[in-house]
Formats: structure tokens, sequence, C-alpha cells
């Protein structure tokens, strides 16, 4: 058409084409024909003009090219290469419809010789293009500046509403399932997560919530299974390094298990191996307590319900400090960022030590009570008989006593009033009876005072049967006195009636003034031998309390120190007691004058 016949729609100046349409342009019915053929629009003088022209189909192998040609793609790309002419860009957010299909990329990994070599037939989202991709599903998330916002790289979002009983919604399934050669170790990992470079790093976090949940519900955060016939199953691997606040695994809550719980202690990882001292001693210096877990001031711990039974952490670090840790709790914050629970360092206990600990002790006990009864004849020398054991047992000071406070604490001593000896008053009595403590007091070995009481009840017993000769000695010599006094009897009597009547009352009062001697006791407390003694069925205890005392008692004590009878004494002056021992069996007693709280004097009487 010549130039000056060109047409213009909607124009204020010359077409310059030969249609030259300013404004939208529709065409209606338009004639289907052979060869089939498209309209493509290239730009023309601007951005917004487009020039319209017929391209003919090509053929069913060849795909439409950038230049607006058919061809086919080459193989290092097409239309979509790492560098396109021009670059492809979406124009906004946009969408693709499955239309109850599926979607697929496929091709498979060309094996390379290097690790993670392989780079073909993978998807890369949000690395640069070209850039080496190491997963069938590559994806990176990462940006230029910092972002004030939770990031996630891949989220796995299962919405399913199940219609069904015990049907399964999952998230995100990893799976690596390819038999291997059993001569090689190769593993094979259905999920790795990794969390590096903040400080608070977590490597995988298992959460299991359930709202609305019923008794019968069951939420489990990390669940872990392994079977097979493997040589070894493991359901959950941890690991991490020993260190401060090192942990292969921290629970925050109470720990369940069906099965054992066992430790490595093989004698091929362990150095410097040396055997529990004195572990009897530094255990009775630990205080076992009942106690309750403050759950309100430590809400986040997961700190257990009800009474519990254990120890103090910083009382068991005075005397094992090895077996103390201190942990610390980070900060804990929400999911605006604001900080919930702040830092806390608290002091755990290796409660697994105490057991070694616990078994020294038994062990130590148990020697100490064999070597008490161990006597055999076989494995002693140097055997003398002992002498002067009643002496030293008369030398003995059997007392009634209360512990200190200070004692009782210390050494978890009953608080009741005791029976015993003062160990530095036997040591003077003989020395091998006592010893120095690992608490560096002085201690009694009670079980050694028994053969002393033994033999001192030998001696006793040698006395008395000596005494009971001369009494029955002296017996036979009062009974022949008396056979010869009688005859002479009547006539000392004569001589004695004449000489007291030759006195005259003058002269006795002056001899009495010469030889009378006044003695007073009123303001001496005295306790006298029972007499007689040793005694069948019935002995009297003379005595003098002045009436300054206040409380004044007698206690009995048999042949082991135990008390069998008290006596409250309210006479005050000179007084006595008669006491019946009928129904006691033969042997030696003791009995104890106490005045205000004090022991004044204690006496011995035997019982035939």
């Amino acid at each position: 058409m010549p130039t000056g016949q060109r047409v213009g729609i909607n124009l204020n100046a010359n077409p310059t084409a030969n249609l030259d349409v300013n404004g939208n342009v529709r065409i209606r019915n338009v004639a289907t024909g052979t060869p089939n053929c498209i309209l493509i629009g290239t730009n023309a003088n601007g951005a917004a003009d487009v020039n319209v022209r017929r391209l003919p189909m090509g053929t069913a192998s060849q795909v439409l090219l950038g230049n607006g040609t058919w061809g086919t793609l080459p193989s290092s790309g097409g239309y979509f290469d790492c560098n396109p002419d021009p670059d492809v860009f979406m124009p906004s957010d946009s969408r693709f419809n499955l239309n109850n299909h599926n979607f697929y990329f496929e091709g498979d990994m060309v094996p390379a010789t290097s690790q993670f070599g392989f780079n073909n037939n993978r998807v890369g989202i949000g690395w640069p293009c070209g850039n080496s991709l190491r997963a069938k599903l590559d994806v990176h998330s990462k940006h230029t500046t910092g972002v004030s916002a939770h990031t996630i790289a891949i989220r796995g979002f299962n919405e399913e509403y199940s219609t069904a009983y015990f049907l399964t919604n999952t998230g995100v399934v990893g799976i690596s399932n390819r038999a291997q050669d059993p001569n090689w170790r190769i593993t094979n990992i259905g999920g790795s997560f990794i969390g590096i470079g903040g400080r608070q790093n977590r490597g995988v976090i298992g959460q299991s919530i359930t709202s609305n949940a019923t008794p019968s519900d069951e939420n489990i955060g990390v669940y872990g299974i392994a079977s097979g016939n493997s040589l070894k199953n493991v359901g959950v691997w941890a690991q991490a390094p020993v260190g401060l606040n090192n942990y292969a695994v921290y629970a925050s809550g109470d720990v369940l298990c069906t099965g054992n719980v066992s430790l490595w202690s093989d004698s091929a990882i362990k150095q410097n191996i040396n055997g529990e001292s004195e572990a009897l001693y530094k255990l009775l210096q630990l205080r076992p307590v009942t106690f309750e877990m403050n759950q309100t001031s430590y809400p986040n711990l997961n700190l257990s319900d009800g009474q519990q039974h254990g120890f103090i952490s910083q009382e068991v670090e005075t005397v094992f400090p090895e077996l103390i840790k201190i942990a610390t709790q980070l900060d804990e914050y929400d999911t605006l960022g604001n900080l919930v629970y702040p830092e806390i360092s608290l002091k755990s206990l290796n409660y697994n030590g105490i057991i070694s600990i616990n078994t020294a002790a038994i062990q130590e006990l148990n020697q100490k009570v064999e070597n008490i009864s161990l006597s055999d004849q076989s494995i002693k020398t140097n055997v003398i008989d002992l002498n002067n054991s009643l002496s030293k047992v008369l030398n003995m000071h059997g007392v009634s006593f209360d512990w200190t406070t200070s004692a009782q604490n210390d050494f978890n001593l009953e608080n009741t009033n005791q029976i015993g000896f003062i160990a530095q008053e036997i040591q003077q009595v003989d020395s091998r009876l006592t010893f120095i403590g690992t608490d560096s007091l002085l201690h009694v070995k009670y079980e050694k005072v028994v053969p002393i009481l033994v033999e001192a009840i030998e001696e006793l017993n040698d006395e008395v049967e000596a005494k009971d000769s001369i009494i029955n000695d002296m017996n036979a010599r009062l009974t022949t006195l008396e056979n010869c006094l009688s005859s002479i009897l009547p006539f000392l009597c004569q001589l004695n009636q004449s000489a007291v009547q030759a006195n005259t009352p003058e002269s006795q009062e002056a001899l009495r003034s010469q030889l009378s001697v006044k003695l007073t006791n009123k303001e001496t407390i005295v306790l006298d031998q029972n007499v007689p003694n040793p005694f069948a069925e019935q002995t009297v205890i003379n005595f003098s309390i002045p009436e300054t005392v206040q409380k004044a008692q007698i206690h009995f004590y048999n042949s082991e120190g135990r008390i069998i009878q008290s006596v409250d004494v309210v006479e005050r002056g000179l007084g006595s007691i008669n006491v019946f021992g009928s129904d006691l069996s033969s042997g030696i007693y003791t009995y104890t004058l106490v005045a205000d709280g004090i022991s004044v004097a204690t006496k011995k009487m035997m019982k035939n």
C-alpha cells in the first residue's frame, strides 16, 4: 500500500503503518486455515507498540524460542537458561493449578567421583543460578541484610482431617532405604538436622501438642525406634562433649525407663584407679532429707510433684565436691522475642557416684563387725591372763549423759539420755580401751571392756569365796569362845556391876567429857554400802541427805548398765531404804545417788 494510503484510527497525527490503531484492537471470527499459524507481536517504535505478524506452526519436536522462531532447546538450557537474554521475571505472585494431576521433575542423578559431586537433575530454591546443588531438592534461605522475623528454609504443614481410626498425619518424612553390600560401612540416614552459629542452637525440636486431650491421648515430642537383626539397635543416639553445661541428654521433667540403665564401666577406659577410703566416716557426714520441689519459683524446669528423698547439693559438696556440677539453664524467650525465663545456674548431684561410696561404707562396717567378733586362737600370740581387773573396774565411772546439740547435728546422735563412760577417764584406766577416730575425738572400745568385766567378776568371786572361808573360820572360833565364856560369864557380870557402882556420877561425867567426840554430816551427802553385802533376799542402804537438796533419787542398774528401778528419796538427814531382791538373779548390781541431777556416789552390791 502506498504511503499515502494508510489508515489511522483514533490518531491525532498521520498513520505510520498500513493500519495504525491508537487503543485496543479486537478481531472477530478469525478463520482457520492450512498450514496452522499463530500471531506473534514484536516491539515497534516504543515499549507500548506491538507489530503483529503471522508465524506458521513448526513441527511437534520444535518449541518457540525466545527470538520468536521455531527450534529445539539446546542441551545447556534454553528459555530458562542461567544467562537468558532477556532475563525472565515473574510479574507477580503466580499459581499453577494441578487440576487433579501430578507434577514431576524427572531424571536420576549421574554419579560423580567426589563426595557431593552430583550436580544434575536437581532442583534448587534460593540458590544463585549455576550454583552447585548438593541434594535432589536443595533449599537455601539467606538474606543479604539482617531480618527481624523467624525464618524457615523448608516447612511441612499437614492439616489433613482424619476420618478413621489409627491413621497417621505426618508433616515431614525422611527415608533412606537401600540395601548395601554387608562388607561396606554404608550409613542410611532418614533425616539429618544441624543448628550452627546461634547463641541457642537446636539440631532438632520435636513438639507434640494435643488440644482438648483425653486421658487416653498420647503426646511424644521425639519418637525413636530401632529394630531388626543388627548387632546394635539404638532408638535415640545422643552425643555431646564433656564439659560445663554439656549433656548428651537433658530432660526437663521425670525420666521413665522400662529396661535397665547401664553406664560404661570397663577397665579399659579407666585410669588412676584407687579404692575408696574412709567411706563410712564420710558417708556419716551426709544428711539424707525429705523435701518438695519448688515448682512455683521454677515452673519452666518441670520439677517433680510430691515428697522427694535425697540430699542437698551444697551439703554434699563439702564432703564430695567431685560429685557436684553446676548446670546453667539459658534464657528462654517467647515467639515475639520477649524474655520469659532468665538464665539460672543450679547445682546438680551425681547420685550414681553415691552407690560405690555406699558399697565401700558397707564393706568397712562389715569389716568392723567381723573384727569385733574375730577371736580365733590360731591367729593369736603372746596370750597373757588379765590381772588387777577388779581394781580397773572399780576405777571405771559409769555415767548417764546427754549428747550436746552440736554433736547431735554433726554426728546424727540420739537426743535421749545415754549411759556409758567418759573416754578420757577410761583412757586413764587402760589406754588400750580407747582410740582416736577419724573425727579426731576420743572413742571407747566398749567390746574390749567385756573381758575386763568378766575377769573382775572372777576376781571378786575369789575374794568372796576367801571371805566365806574366813567367816566360817570366825564362826567356829566364836562358837569356841562362846562355850568358853559361858562358864565365866556370871563372874564377869558381877565384876562389871561392882565396877559401875564404884564410880560416882561426877567421875562418870568427867570420863565422858574426856572421851566424847561429836561428829555431824548434816551438810554432807552420804551413801553407805548396803548391809549385808552380798545378800540373799533383803539388804539395807543408809544415806544422809542435807535439807538443801531439792530432789534426790537412787537409781539401781543391772550388770549390763540398764536401769531397773528408780526411787525418789523424800527424807532429809539420816535415812535408809530396805531393798528386797528375792526375784533378782545372782550377780553384781550397782546403785547411784543422784542429788539435784548430779551423780554423787555409786556403790556395788552382790546378790547371792
